[in-house]
């Protein structure tokens, strides 16, 4: 005898949890790449929320700017030689 999940009181669904259109962010990063090679970004759709050296800094400032799901990455500067992998 197949039970279906509906039969069962216990399971709850929960709605998805919405994500952002990460296209904003990435044209920003496109767009604003040069100026900040070298650095960590956060970047809330078309909004730059803090950027620097020390990624815990900018972490924290993206934290307490409050966005929801962020872009948080660093930027090569682009000067830099090719990734070659190790």
């Amino acid at each position: 005898m197949s039970k279906n999940i509906s039969d069962n009181p216990q399971v709850k669904y929960v709605a998805p949890i919405p994500v952002p259109d990460p296209i904003p962010s990435q044209r920003w990063i496109t767009e604003h790449a040069h100026e900040y090679g070298g650095q960590w970004v956060a970047v809330d759709g078309d909004r730059l929320i803090a950027h620097g050296t020390n990624a815990a800094e900018v972490f924290a400032a993206a934290d307490a700017d409050g966005a929801y799901l962020p872009l948080l990455t660093y930027l090569v500067p682009p000067d830099a030689p090719p990734f070659a992998g190790v």
